[in-house]
């Protein structure tokens, strides 16, 4: 699994003749050595990018590290698992699988199926607010947008007409470069504001089921950064923090949390650069 943060290049490599021979991993002002998976191959692509490549019993995954412009230092870029032969039997024989709601080809719900062949239990897994999933003939395809990445997890049914199981997921993280405020995106932390005069005058958080409460706390103050742009702001004495909310454009007046931090200045420019490497069609649902 790929090790340090997504937003910060904290991992070095030692390399001889263009090969990985040693590998670490700073944490502030320290460092320290990682130590090379017995069954892991890494490639690299002068002058920024190392490829790691984990081969396990049944899965393999691929981990892309890259180097931002002017540093020595690698960021994980992508981390992509594949499972060799997707299955919903476990070894021990129970069953692991999924199934969806599909209509028209667009996934509506997913179900997690669990238990064994003589009684198996079924609940429903949330589609969160930041995801979208569709079907074809090769499968179920779900996309999400969580904190930085964005996720897309393939299902496939091992046996025609059964439950699906997971076939790959990958992780696209999106690098912050030079930008003092990180995306976050929380799709469970959504908001609805009243706009007047380029002022929120009311604002309402969102729960998971679609209900309101009206937001009224002397600590919390919200201003429009931008169109399609809130940020909130609490203070408590001499200390301040803020999250800052967005609205896609297939939204329906419905804000979604993509950023927060101390302090009360927002990296607006910064931020949306980072937001414009999320794929269009799902960006306007944030």
């Amino acid at each position: 699994m790929p090790i340090g943060s997504t937003t910060t290049p904290n991992i070095s490599f030692t390399l001889v003749n263009n090969a990985v021979t040693g590998m670490s991993q700073s944490m502030g002002t320290k460092s320290f050595t990682v130590k090379l998976p017995s069954n892991a191959t890494f490639s690299v692509a002068q002058p920024n990018t190392v490829t790691e490549t984990i081969k396990g019993s049944t899965t393999t995954e691929v981990v892309k590290y890259v180097a931002p412009a002017g540093s020595s230092k690698y960021l994980v870029a992508q981390d992509t698992v594949t499972f060799a032969k997707p299955t919903t039997t476990l070894s021990n024989g129970m069953t692991n699988g999924y199934s969806f709601t599909i209509t028209n080809g667009a996934v509506t719900a997913q179900q997690h199926v669990m238990g064994t062949s003589a009684h198996t239990t079924t609940h429903n897994d949330a589609l969160l607010p930041s995801t979208l999933a569709s079907s074809s003939s090769g499968g179920v395809t779900k996309t999400q947008v969580l904190g930085n990445a964005v996720v897309t997890t393939k299902f496939v049914q091992p046996a025609a007409g059964g439950l699906y199981a997971v076939a790959s997921v990958n992780s696209d993280f999106i690098d912050a470069g030079n930008s003092k405020t990180l995306l976050s995106v929380n799709p469970m932390d959504r908001m609805m504001f009243t706009v007047s005069g380029g002022k929120v005058v009311q604002a309402q958080q969102v729960s998971s089921s679609g209900t309101t409460k009206t937001i009224a706390d002397t600590h919390i103050t919200f201003s429009v950064l931008a169109p399609s742009f809130v940020q909130e702001t609490i203070t408590f004495g001499n200390h301040s923090s803020y999250e800052v909310y967005y609205q896609g454009s297939n939204a329906k007046g419905v804000y979604m949390e993509v950023a927060h931090g101390t302090g009360t200045t927002v990296d607006l420019v910064g931020l949306q650069a980072q937001l414009s490497h999320i794929p269009g069609n799902l960006l306007s649902f944030l």
